[in-house]
This record gives structure tokens, sequence and C-alpha cells, in this order.
């Protein structure tokens, strides 16, 4: 059964701030007892290279066992790249039946609504292309007992950098999102430095496990940054910035409602080298994972005709290259070196 939250007599209340624009949030009501509130923000976890990032949601949905409730319908455009350091956006929000449900659904705008999708690069705005059929909606998994008369809020991070990507001269989007309640997390916060002292704005830092990019968001202009929300547990920090060597803060302890302390990540100069190669043709959303000792480095697209794929640059080290498919590996190389100045190539 499909339902959509109906409106109440409100007025329709514009979101404020936060990079988004034609953005409505319908004060919802369900008559009757049973019901409970959902509120769904985003956040996001930068891209490699882009000024903005603009995507068109078009319809949210909670999905459970007993069906669907659509808890928002319309036009929503967002930068997604103003959604870093804690910074969020409102989505969705209104009252549902209270119980169990298993996710939601967010529906973008198709291929067919030409411009709905773009990054901005150098100052250049490109189009983005779902790199597959249907990718325009996304299913997220989140189970969720929500009691009667409760306020529930729901962080969803939609992580740009592993969503955009170029390759053969097209930008593709093929989303990545993933959900969290906030309640029951902490979270961590710092900045990133050079040797000399000097703030490194827009480094890229990442909250990771095993390897895995758990959050990940840019230094502010001052070196700041904050990622939050993060379950609580052990977490590698990994910061990577270009000719600058990666850094690391191991064993970062998260605690429920708290952020971690004042880590100052301090970065040494380098001079980069880097990596290229091909893949196989003819299959398009794959992606390629730069994987250091210090843990996930970097993602890069592979051009479906060519097989080509080129790296950032990379501090000096040896890392693993692996091939994906979405969530599938498809193979890769191990020890791959990489010397200052110089460029390796890799046959994938």
């Amino acid at each position: 059964m499909v339902r959509a939250v109906l409106p109440a007599l409100l007025p329709l209340l514009l979101l404020a701030g936060c990079g988004a624009d034609f953005v409505f949030f319908e004060t919802t009501h369900l008559s009757g007892d049973g019901t409970t509130t959902l509120i769904v923000r985003w956040s996001d976890s930068p891209v490699d290279g882009a000024e903005s990032v603009r995507v068109t949601l078009e319809r949210v949905e909670v999905r459970g066992p007993e069906g669907v409730e659509v808890l928002w319908e319309g036009r929503q455009v967002h930068d997604l790249l103003t959604l870093v350091n804690g910074v969020t956006v409102q989505v969705a929000g209104g009252e549902i039946p209270a119980g169990r449900w298993d996710g939601l659904r967010f529906v973008l705008a198709s291929d067919a609504v030409g411009g709905a999708h773009s990054v901005t690069v150098a100052g250049e705005d490109h189009a983005l292309s779902f790199a597959r059929p249907g990718a325009w909606i996304v299913d997220v998994a989140h189970a969720m007992d929500l009691e009667e008369g409760a306020v529930t809020e729901v962080h969803v991070d939609f992580n740009v950098r592993t969503s955009v990507y170029e390759a053969g001269a097209t930008w593709y989007l093929d989303p990545s999102l993933s959900a969290l309640d906030p309640t029951g997390a902490g979270g961590v916060s710092g900045e990133v430095r050079t040797t000399t002292g000097f703030a490194v704005p827009g480094a890229v830092v990442s909250a990771q496990q095993g390897g895995w990019e758990i959050r990940s968001t840019r230094a502010a202009s001052d070196g700041t940054f904050r990622l939050h929300p993060l379950l609580p547990g052990p977490y590698t920090i990994v910061v990577t910035a270009a000719g600058l060597a990666t850094g690391v803060v191991d064993d970062v302890s998260v605690s429920l409602g708290t952020d971690s302390g004042s880590h100052v990540v301090t970065l040494v100069p380098v001079v980069d080298g880097g990596v290229e190669g091909v893949a196989p043709t003819g299959r398009p959303g794959l992606r390629v994972r730069v994987i250091g000792v210090e843990g996930l480095i970097a993602v890069v697209g592979v051009d479906p005709v060519t097989g080509v794929f080129a790296l950032p640059a990379l501090p000096p080290g040896t890392y693993d290259v692996q091939l994906w498919d979405g969530d599938a590996f498809v193979g890769g190389q191990s020890g791959v070196p990489v010397s200052s100045g110089e460029v390796s190539f890799v046959d994938l």
C-alpha cells in the first residue's frame, strides 16, 4: 500500500540556507492516534576537485512491512558540497504510523529531466549522467522502531566522493547513501596544519574502519574539521591534500553524544607521484579505489569506452589499486609503487 502523508492547512515553509533552492517542507498531520514524527536530514562527504555538486530530489518514502508512506514529494535542489563539517539540511518530515519501518527510498530526478544534476569544476558546469539505468531510485536500509508520539531524526550521508566521478570527459552520478540515527552518535573534531603551522583548507578528512570510509569532510578555511554523526567505536582518521603526505590518527575512540577531542593533524610537504591504467571496457559504473597503509585514499571512475582511468596526485608510497562495480569487488593489483614525480601504470 502506498499512502501520501496529508499536508495540514498551514502554508508551505521555505527551508533556509544550506545551499538549497526551490526547497519546500510541508508541515504535516495525520488525524487520529498511533502516529509518530519522522524527520530526514542530508549531510555530505565531499568529492575531490569540485566546487559544487547539485542534485535534484523529487520524492522521499518510508518503507516497511505494512507498506509505503510518502514523506515528501515535490522538487528540491541541493548543492551537496555545502553540507560538510556537521552542516545538514532537512529534506523531509512529517507524521507516519508508529511501528516498524525498514528504510527510506529517495527518488532523484531521472535522466529525462535535463540539467537536474550538475557538477562545477574549475568554474565550469558539467551535467551529471546516471552511471546505471534506474540509479535515480536509491533505497537506504535503516531499521526503525518508531514509538507513538515520538519525534525521530535520521541523518543520511550522501557520499559524493564515492557517488560522483569523471570518466572519458563525461561526469557520472552513481548515488551512494547511508543512514544513521544521530541520537546514538558522537563525532570527531580537529584541525589540519602543515609542519610550519599553516592551515590546510580543503584537505579531505575521513573517518574509516577497516579501509572503508564511514564519513568524510573537507577542512574549513581555518583548517578545522568536524566529522558527525559517527556511531560509537574506534576509527582511523585519514587526511589527504595535494603536495602533502597523508596524515593519520589511529585508534580515535568515539563516544555517545560527544566529539572526540580536538585532533591536530600535521602534514609534511612531499613531491607527489601518480597512477594511471586501464580496466575492462563496456561496463559503465566501474570505479577504482586506492588503498594505502593508512586506508582509503581516493576513488576515481573508469571510462566505459576506453577503460582508461587516472588517479589524482598521490604521495610516494605503496598502494593497493582495486576495481569495483558498485559494491562488488572485481579485481585489483597490490603493492603498486608510487615515486615522487613519476606515474605508475596498472592494467586491471
